[in-house]
């Protein structure tokens, strides 16, 4: 078994995609691949029926083919049912000795007793299992289960699109024009909705300047509407067009897997499907040799599929109505040459709101920018566009979203303003300006090999990784070390929780690529409040930021906890590794966290796998409960990161997330400027190294009150290393130290920022 070539293969599916004509053709690679690289005689992959509750074999390699789709368990029936019954891994060297075991005459399987069976499951849905099977004197180990779970993760997401497929086929289609789905009232009003001017936040820096293309497929979707007329195609036209959709899917889905540097799943997988689906372009190619033109029978078939999902019960069986719209979408454009609103690259992208997997797609598909109606500033939207070197602009104003797709935009992130049809003469400015700060970035003075005041007061300057590609950034970029790795980001832009496995070939990858000998901190998962996983329907909460959160989530989901843990410390043998625990708000926290460091020490010790056994603790002050226990820490944590943006909103109970308070979020409130003179003087009272992090620490204005209350480590993003370094350059400490003094004594806000500005 070569386990790292079959991680590899099953990261980089596209491969399988573009030479299978149909689902089943795609299960059936899929299976020949698995049995081939575990060398095992059989592996069968199966799918859980809704209509009748069965588990349903729908591929195999090693077994009877006459057995696909007759073999069926009951719930719970079987070493296979039981897999997915109790959503565990089952391996039994001797699969017909357990009280389980289910044997279907047939199928030829009595010649392979050695049995795994993984269940694959999106979130907490049970989809279905993959299982292998081999001869009794060739049983699986532990290693072998770790593989399948980590294959079955990444095939979740593009079998449950499969199983949903069948689930619309089951339903059937009616043989005559479909009835279309209810029409959204959409507002056609043009740019003068909104002003001409348009003051946001920029919180991922740069320009664009392009057309605006409003992101609601359903509004995209009903220009197509039934009633539209087109000019006769051909038959072959539709081939022509669903096989150019294809292409340039895949051709994005390897920009995304490119961009990300990780085995991330296949975000494109439901379109690449329904492509497949005999049932879906199948149906479509069926009506135009019934003599329907091309583009009414993509638009009939989009509409019944549409209009099936979005009937559902199930918001996540509603939210494939818009990966309908956006594939017939796609199609209507490779069909239509006229017709380019569907055409990303280089325009200004509008939208209410985005996932992480949005923003990937986005980037894959080159737009100029985007803006974002809600959000937060300090939000993870805005990290994730700052590492993929997008320009993004929050602003309040709903009305953009109705001006006509087409309309001229031009985005300064940098200032957070946007011009709506702009003029020739402003265009040509902003051209320059953007040439100019070229220009000037080519011509600044490299980073030093040592950051230090004026005065020679020595600063650690860490830098934080979100996205792997950001350790390319690093390459020419001088720094002390990963000061924050956010592993949250690989659950993020995923459709269900990464294994072990992947997280282990993920924080390989990272330590890879960064220098020999460089510390790196591993923030543990740090999701909840605006970091949903929209796979995981239990962190819908009223009121998400004071609910389960970051290390409330590990420490409620030990098993998921204790996976990362053991990915880290693996990932770190031979390496200068620290882990990090988030949002800490009390002893008891820290020392079960630290408990579960240690039981996944102890069980990788006694199998004999290698890893780190000393990694650094450190605790991310966020919460205002932890400055009246900084004592009581001290023995339980070798470090301190205080996480600004989180700090700030719960020492002032401000949602950074919400704009109707935004105003209210206020870096340099008394209150959080005494909160970290206190927080540091514990730390340095026990020797402690305490760091920052966060929206503050790449804020030069608030360099010398940093300095000033001793901090000596920042962490910062790549692209602000620079910046910060030259920033650090032109302060003296003992200068910083009396300003410092000063902001403390201070009580309000304006007297804080009367003198921050020197006035």
């Amino acid at each position: 078994m070569d386990p790292v070539r079959l991680l590899c293969d099953i990261s980089e599916l596209n491969w399988i995609f573009s030479g299978s004509d149909t689902i089943d053709a795609f299960l059936g690679r899929v299976v020949h691949m698995v049995a081939n690289h575990m060398e095992a005689q059989v592996c069968s992959i199966y799918m859980h029926d809704d209509a009748s509750g069965d588990l349903v074999l729908r591929a195999t390699f090693g077994l009877s083919a006459d057995a696909v789709g007759k073999v069926r368990l009951a719930r719970g029936e079987g070493l296979t049912g039981l897999s997915v019954e109790e959503g565990r891994p089952v391996n039994e060297p001797h699969a017909s000795r357990h009280p389980s075991y289910r044997f279907f005459d047939g199928t030829d399987e009595e010649k392979y007793d050695a049995f795994l069976a993984v269940p694959i499951s999106r979130g907490i849905y049970r989809i279905g299992a993959l299982t292998i099977q081999r001869s009794a004197s060739q049983p699986f180990r532990d290693q072998d289960r770790a593989v399948m779970q980590a294959i079955s993760s990444q095939l979740a997401n593009i079998i449950e699109n499969a199983r949903l497929l069948q689930l619309k086929g089951a339903a059937g289609s009616p043989g005559g024009p479909s009835t279309p789905e209810p029409a959204r009232a959409v507002a056609r009003e043009g740019s003068d909705l909104v002003a001409p001017i348009i003051k946001g936040r920029g919180v991922s820096g740069g320009t664009a300047h392009g057309k605006v293309l409003i992101l609601d497929k359903a509004r995209l979707f009903e220009r197509y509407g039934p009633n539209r007329q087109y000019p006769p195609f051909a038959p072959k036209d539709l081939t022509l067009a669903v096989g150019a959709t294809e292409a340039q899917l895949r051709t994005l889905q390897h920009r995304v897997e490119r961009k990300l540097s990780d085995a991330a799943s296949l975000i494109f997988s439901a379109h690449l499907l329904m492509l497949k689906d005999s049932n879906f372009t199948g149906r479509m190619l069926d009506l135009v040799a019934g003599g329907v033109n091309p583009p009414e029978a993509v638009m009939t078939v989009g509409r019944e599929y549409a209009g099936f999902f979005t009937e559902q019960g199930n918001p996540y069986l509603r939210e494939k109505a818009d990966d309908v719209r956006d594939l017939v979408i796609r199609i209507m454009a490779n069909l239509l040459p006229e017709v380019a609103s569907h055409e990303y690259r280089g325009r200004v992208a509008v939208a209410a709101d985005l996932y992480p997997s949005d923003i990937l797609m986005l980037s894959a598909e080159e737009v100029a920018g985007i803006i974002l109606i809600a959000g937060g500033a300090a939000s993870h939207m805005s990290i994730l566009a700052r590492s993929l070197k997008i320009p993004l602009i929050i602003a309040d104003v709903p009305a953009l979203l109705q001006i006509e797709d087409g309309t001229v935009a031009l985005l300064d992130a940098d200032h957070g303003t946007i011009f709506v049809n702009p003029s020739q003469a402003t265009i040509e400015q902003f051209e320059k300006a953007a040439r100019d700060r070229e220009t000037v970035a080519g011509h600044s003075a490299p980073m030093t090999p040592r950051t230090s005041t004026a005065d020679g007061v020595r600063v650690a300057l860490y830098s934080n990784i979100n996205l792997l590609s950001d350790t390319v950034t690093l390459k020419s970029l001088v720094y002390d070390g990963i000061g924050l790795y956010r592993t949250e980001f690989p659950f993020l832009v995923r459709s269900t929780f990464p294994t072990e496995e992947e997280q282990y070939a993920i924080y390989v990858k990272l330590i890879d690529n960064v220098s020999p000998g460089t510390d790196i901190t591993f923030r543990s998962l740090d999701i909840g409040g605006d970091k949903v996983l929209p796979y995981y329907g239990d962190l819908h909460e009223k009121n998400p930021f004071l609910g389960i959160r970051s290390i409330r989530f590990s420490l409620q989901n030990r098993d998921l906890f204790k996976e990362q843990i053991r990915a880290i410390l693996r990932a770190g043998s031979g390496s200068k590794i620290s882990i990090l625990f988030p949002m800490i708000s009390s002893k008891e926290e820290l020392t079960a966290s630290r408990l579960v460091v240690a039981e996944c020490i102890d069980e990788l010790s006694v199998k004999r796998i290698p890893h780190n056994d000393e990694p650094r603790i450190g605790v991310m002050i966020e919460i205002p409960s932890v400055l009246e226990i900084m004592d009581d820490l001290m023995d339980f944590a070798d470090f301190f990161s205080i996480g600004s943006n989180d700090f700030i909103q719960y020492m002032l109970a401000v949602d950074r997330t919400n704009e109707r308070v935004a105003a209210m979020y206020c870096a340099h409130h008394p209150a959080v400027l005494r909160g970290i003179r206190r927080i540091v003087a514990a730390a340095s009272a026990a020797g402690r190294e305490v760091s920052v992090c966060g929206e503050m620490a790449h804020a030069p204005r608030y360099l010398p009150f940093l300095i000033g209350v001793g901090i000596r480590a920042l962490s910062v993003d790549p692209q602000f290393l620079p910046l910060i370094q030259a920033a650090i350059a032109t302060i003296d400490s003992r200068q910083a130290g009396e300003l410092a003094g000063r902001m403390l004594e201070a009580s309000t806000q304006d007297e804080v920022e009367w003198l921050m500005d020197g006035v």
